[in-house]
Parts: structure tokens; sequence; C-alpha cells
């Protein structure tokens, strides 16, 4: 029953993000939906230049102020508000209906849809049928809801995590609402966007690593990475990347494998993966590695190895390192600065716990399970990085421009990453008190962050200094459910569900049993 209503907890967590932002107001939403409406109505995933965008949702976006044209209101403006005056909103409102017309919605004006693998938008795509008849507005927020449960599903893999990590339902629980919290988590998951289905699979793939590190290698969980693997490469590019991870879980593992065991392993895996994901990945080297550039080719970037890779370093720890803890509203906003500051010291005192941790445990040359865990969650997040970084400067050798970096890149081992925080700070206390006043700490942190950055979020969109203001215009351009007195319904489930929440962890944080000794 606990876990049924933390989970339901969650759920209205999400559903109030969701019902908070307007259309296309989630990274890469207008694109994502674009690519999900041309696979409803055209029956296969478009081109790489096709034409994708109805003209319904070209139009739609405007009215938004959101085409990516160049026309953008929102960029580099944080205090753009859209007209919530009854006048304004009622045209506006009365237009998107009337745009909801065959002819609009199977006429394509350009390409601006995600040409990302299938998987995700044929998912979406049933959502989206549910309310194939209806404007864009309810098509939308109807396949915002698969995101949701993506995300509901990926909040238990990580309580999964906690629990086969530190053996404790309890740290099961802590874990999972760190997860929940974090403000990325809810604000990507808010969304029709591919991220969260990625996140999903990635989270998976962790466990089953795990699991790999605690107890070796078996032909079930051979056949587990197997399956993430193809499914994720049915979803993003990304997901080659844990085809080195696994070499590092079973490297770490604590048993060692036979030859035979070690080659019918390889045989299941990778006769899964040519099943699965064969037909997918196989034509697309045909004409070269699609994610490597060519030797050969010219660069016309004008900048070297060494000086981009410098540039990527002042980006991540000038403006990464701040966006990790919440950016919203097109990059435009950030949580408060005591929030993001406090955020990185936390990790500053993680890192050094972490040092601390290691020094001990070689000076001790006591090493537990714990410590493959903390090595796995290292190389893995070195890895995901390394690899981030090397194919955004092939695309920047060629093409002279970066692609960029945001927060949410790095949530499909936000797992990993909350391991090293969790166990870095813990590291600095062997007393069972003090490590549980520590994690109720970093809760306490997650938790106030998560209610700042969902009223950052509320009043950069919204006027918030009563509530009548507050729901008249967020009723705004949402359907039937998200509207007028509905508010008052999704904000008390919200505020019951962070309550609910708080008081189970600290209840578990009470209860758990921690280890007295590390390393």
């Amino acid at each position: 029953m606990k876990k049924i209503l933390f989970l339901l907890a969650t759920a209205f967590i999400l559903i109030f993000w969701q019902a908070l932002h307007l259309p296309f107001e989630i990274p890469d939403e207008q694109s994502h939906f674009a690519t999900v409406n041309f696979l409803v109505d055209q029956g296969r995933i478009q081109g790489e230049k096709e034409y994708d965008l109805s003209r319904e949702q070209e139009q739609v976006e405007f009215i938004f102020g959101v085409m990516t044209d160049g026309t953008n209101k929102y960029a580099h403006n944080p205090g753009h508000r859209i007209d919530y005056s009854e006048e304004a909103s009622a045209k506006n409102e009365e237009l998107i209906k009337s745009l909801n017309t065959p002819d609009n919605r199977s006429t394509y004006t350009l390409h601006q849809g995600a040409v990302y693998p299938p998987l995700y938008y044929y998912l979406t795509g049933h959502f989206y049928r549910l309310n194939y008849g209806s404007d864009i507005i309810s098509r939308l927020y109807t396949s915002r809801f698969f995101s949701t449960f993506l995300v509901i599903a990926t909040i238990y893999v990580y309580f999964l995590i906690g629990r086969l990590i530190w053996s404790s339902t309890q740290m099961g629980y802590f874990f999972a609402s760190l997860a929940l919290f974090y403000p990325m988590t809810t604000y990507i998951g808010a969304g029709v966007n591919p991220d969260n289905l990625h996140n999903l699979l990635f989270s998976f793939f962790v466990y089953v690593c795990i699991r790999v590190v605690k107890g070796g290698l078996t032909y079930i969980d051979t056949f587990n990475l197997a399956v993430l693997l193809v499914l994720d490469l049915l979803t993003k590019p990304q997901a080659y990347i844990m085809i080195p991870l696994t070499v590092v879980a079973i490297l770490l593992s604590n048993s060692k494998l036979s030859l035979r065991v070690a080659l019918k392993s390889g045989l299941l895996y990778f006769a899964v993966l040519l099943i699965g994901a064969g037909w997918h990945e196989i034509p697309k080297f045909y004409s070269g590695n699609p994610y490597i550039a060519d030797s050969s080719a010219t660069s016309i970037s004008g900048i070297s190895l060494l000086s981009y890779l410098k540039m990527i370093f002042h980006k991540f720890t000038s403006e990464l390192v701040v966006w990790y803890w919440g950016v919203f509203k097109w990059t435009t906003i950030i949580v408060p600065r005591l929030w993001w500051w406090s955020g990185i010291r936390l990790i500053l005192l993680s890192i050094l716990g972490l040092v601390y941790l290691s020094y001990r445990a070689l000076r001790s040359k006591h090493f537990e399970f714990i410590h493959k865990v903390i090595i796995f969650a290292v190389v893995a997040n070195s890895i995901y990085v390394a690899a981030l970084v090397y194919y955004d400067w092939n695309y920047y050798h060629l093409s002279g421009r970066s692609l960029g970096f945001q927060a949410r890149y790095f949530m499909p081992l936000l797992s990993a990453q909350l391991i090293l925080i969790v166990e870095g700070v813990r590291a600095f206390t062997t007393k069972v008190h003090l490590g549980k006043l520590l994690l109720g700490l970093i809760f306490t942190y997650f938790f106030t962050l998560q209610l700042v950055a969902v009223f950052t979020v509320a009043s950069s969109y919204y006027e918030t200094s009563n509530i009548t203001s507050f729901i008249a215009q967020a009723s705004r351009y949402k359907p039937p459910y998200f509207q007028s007195d509905f508010w008052y319904l999704w904000l008390g489930l919200y505020l019951v569900s962070m309550i609910y929440v708080a008081t189970l962890i600290f209840i578990q944080i009470s209860r758990v049993k921690l280890s007295s000794k590390k390393g």
C-alpha cells in the first residue's frame, strides 16, 4: 500500500507540472509533437529534410510566440508572458479550435520535426489517438500523459536501485524521492519528449549493471542488458554508450566468468541486438558511421581540439553546473541563487567525501560492494560525458558550431550522480545517527528545491500574488480538466503529495539501518 501511495503521489506531482506549462513550453516539445502528428497522420516517420510541420501547428506556435524561425518571443527574454486578457485569450482559443481541419492538419509547411529513432513516437501516438478528433491543445496534453507514465516507471526503478545498493526498502524510498524532487525530472516529464523514455531505459540499465556488479553476470542479466540496448537504440542514438558501460559492470563483478559462459553470454547479447535493432542500425553504417565524423573531412571550425575543450570546460563549470539544478522557460530562468549555490557546494562536498572514502578504502585495503558501485558511477558518468563531448566536437569540427549542452542531457545517469552525492556526503561520518541526519539534510535540500522550482516556473508565466488571478491565467490554453475550479484539485493534490512524500521519507530515514563502518 505504501508503494502504491508513493507512486500516486509521484503521479500527482508530475500532473501538476504538466498543467503548469503552456503548450510547447517543454524543451523541443514542438519538434517532437510535430513528429508524432506526422507519424499518426502519415503512418511513417518523416524523412530527414522532409516537411513535417502541419499548418495547424505552425499557426498555433505563432500564437504562442514559440516558432523556431527566429521569431521566438521567449529567446533571451525571461520576462515575456503571453496576453492572458479575456479578449485576446477568447479570440486565440477560438482561432486554435478553428485550425483543427483535415486540410490544416495534413498540409506541411516546413521541416521542424525531430528525426530520432521511432519507438517513443509510435508509443506516444497511441495516446495522441485518444483525442484524435480534438483541437491541437487537447491532443498535446493527452500525448503528454505518456511521459507521465514513463517518469512514474523511472521513479520506481530508482526505488529498486536504492533498495539494491543499500539492501534497504527505506533507502529505496529515499533514493526515489531525490529523483522525483529533482526539478528537471518533473520539468522534462511534463512534456512530449523522448528523453523520458531514454531516461527510463538508461535507469533500468544502471539497475541491471549494479545487479551484475553485486552478483555476477547471469544469462537473464545478459538478455535484459541486450533488450534495454535494443529499446534504447530505437529511442536515442546515445544508447551505444550502454556497450562500454556493460563491460565496466562485468569487470567490476564479484564473480569471474568462465570462457564458456562468456562466449554464450556474448552470443546471446549480440543475437538479441541483431534481431531487435539490426534492421534499424545496420543500414546507417553503409554510408559511413553516422555518429563519427569522417577523418578525411575538411574542418571549417578553425579551432583546435584543445581550444574546443577549454571552451566546453568553461561552459560546464560556469553555466551547466548552475543549469543542472533547474533551468526553464527556454533556458531563460533558473532557480534562485541560494539553491543553485547550495547545489554546487553539495557537489563539491560530495567530491571531497568520495576522495576521503577512497583514501580510507585504500589505506585499509578493504573494498566492499559500495566501493565498486561508486567506481561504476564515476566511470559511467565519465564515459557518458566524454561521448557527448566527442560527438559535439565532431559536429563542431564539420559545421563550425556546437550543438550545445543542456542540464537534461545528463539525466540518463542521474541515478549514478545521486549515488555519488549520497555516498560522498555520508563518507564524513561512520556514526549511524549522524548518517541519518545527513540523509535528512540531503532530502530537505531536494524537497525545498522542488518547491522553489515550481514557484519559480509558475511566477514566470502567471500572476502569483493571489490565487484568483493565478487560476484565471493558468486556465488559459488548457484542456477542460486543467481549467477553473479543477486547479484547486490539482494544486491541492500537489501539496498533499509533497507533504505525504516528505512525511514518508523522514519516517523511512528514522527507521533505516545504516552500516556503521565503510572502508
